[in-house]
């Protein structure tokens, strides 16, 4: 499983194909992948928008349930990593994600 290979839509633009992750994917990513970041100011970066983003989705019940639904998806371990950064960072989102 690769969240942003696996969750991914397009959108056409000036006759222009772009490929982009589902937002909800993108969150978690920038999660998981914070945590292989050697610069402070580059991890930081990563989990404030994943944070900000996140917390946005939760808000929209499609967009809530998405992100549960790619969350359930996910390997254990992953699911595991990734609700031990949301603890610190985002209580909000890791209780929206524990249930």
């Amino acid at each position: 499983m690769t969240l942003l290979r696996d969750y991914i839509f397009h959108m056409i633009y000036n006759d222009i194909t772009i490929w982009l992750p589902e937002p909800e994917a993108y969150i978690i990513h920038k999660i998981l992948i914070s945590q292989n970041r050697k610069k402070i100011a580059k991890k930081d970066k990563d989990l404030m928008a994943a944070k900000n983003i996140g917390e946005l989705c939760m808000r929209f019940e499609n967009h809530g349930n998405r992100l549960k639904s790619i969350f359930s998806e996910m390997p254990k371990r992953w699911q595991k990593q990734t609700l031990v950064i949301l603890k610190k960072v985002s209580p909000e989102l890791y209780s929206f994600l524990h249930d």
